[in-house]
C-alpha cells in the first residue's frame, strides 16, 4: 500500500516535490540536494537520469532478444536429436501400482522445437489418468531438463533431469515428503526396435532400496492409424 501511494506522488509531483514532501512526513531525511527555491540540484538529478537510462537499458535486453529480427534465439536442435529414437505415438499396456493400464503413449516436438512433449493417456478400473510433460536441452547447467503435469493435485517438485545411456532415456524427479524424506521417480524407457518401446517405472525413497512400481509395453501405432483416430486410447502411466 505504502509503495503504491510513493510511486502515486512521484508521479504528480515530480522527482524535487516528491522528496520535499515526503521529508516532511518524516520517512525519509530532510533533502540536501534541493535548492531554496525547491528544484532539484543538477548533480542529483544527473543521478535519477543514469539511473532510468540504467533500468531502461536492462528492460530493452531482456526483451529486444525476442523482436530483434537480427537475434531471434534458436531452439536447441541439435540436442534433441537425441529423443528422435522415441519420437511417434505407441499403444501401451502394462501394470503400474499393481494395477492394469492401457492406453496410449506419445513423443513429439512441441514450441517451435524448444521442446519434447510426452503426452501419457492411460485408463484403469475406475481411473482416467493424463501426464504431459516438456523436456528441453538447458545449455546454462548442460543438461536436459523436464517438467511434467498431471491429474493430481499441484505438487511444488514437478521438474527432473534426463539423460540418456545407450539405448535407453532415464527420466528421474525427486520429491520431498511432509517429514523430509527424499523420494526418487525414475522412468527408464528403452528403445526395443523402431516399432517398440519398454517403459519401467523405479522408486527409492532415502537411501533405500530401488523397487520396481511398474512397467509397460509400448508398440507403435501407424502413421495411417494416428491419422484415421484408430488410437482410441489413453496414455501410459509413468512415475508418482
Amino acid at each position: 500500500m505504502e509503495i503504491t501511494h510513493i510511486k502515486g506522488l512521484a508521479t504528480r509531483q515530480g522527482a524535487a516535490g516528491f522528496v520535499e514532501n515526503y521529508s516532511k512526513s518524516g520517512l525519509i531525511s530532510q533533502p540536501k540536494n534541493i535548492n531554496s527555491r525547491g528544484e532539484m540540484k543538477p548533480s542529483i538529478l544527473r543521478l535519477f537520469l543514469a539511473l532510468g537510462f540504467c533500468v531502461f537499458s536492462i528492460c530493452s535486453s531482456v526483451c529486444f532478444g525476442q523482436i530483434d529480427p537480427k537475434n531471434v534465439p534458436q531452439p536447441p536442435t541439435a540436442e534433441l536429436k537425441k529423443f528422435d529414437p522415441f519420437l511417434g505415438k505407441y499403444q501401451v499396456s502394462g501394470d503400474y501400482a499393481n494395477l492394469p493400464w492401457t492406453g496410449t503413449l506419445e513423443f513429439k516436438k512441441a514450441i517451435k522445437g524448444w521442446y519434447i512433449e510426452k503426452i501419457i493417456l492411460v485408463k484403469t478400473e475406475g481411473i482416467d489418468r493424463e501426464l504431459r510433460t516438456f523436456a528441453t536441452w538447458d545449455k546454462n547447467v548442460q543438461k536436459y531438463r523436464t517438467w511434467g503435469f498431471q491429474t493430481t493435485p499441484t505438487m511444488p517438485d514437478n521438474g527432473g533431469e534426463i539423460r540418456f545411456e545407450g539405448d535407453q532415456m532415464i527420466v528421474e524427479l525427486v520429491s520431498s515428503r511432509p517429514d523430509g524424506t527424499k523420494v526418487m521417480f525414475s522412468d527408464r524407457i528403452r528403445v526395443v526396435s523402431k516399432d517398440e518401446l519398454e517403459l519401467v517405472s523405479l522408486m527409492r525413497v532415502g537411501n533405500g532400496a530401488t523397487e520396481k512400481i511398474g512397467s509397460l509395453k509400448c508398440k507403435r501405432i501407424s502413421s495411417a492409424n494416428v491419422e484415421a483416430g484408430g488410437a482410441a486410447f489413453d496414455v501410459s502411466g509413468s512415475h508418482n
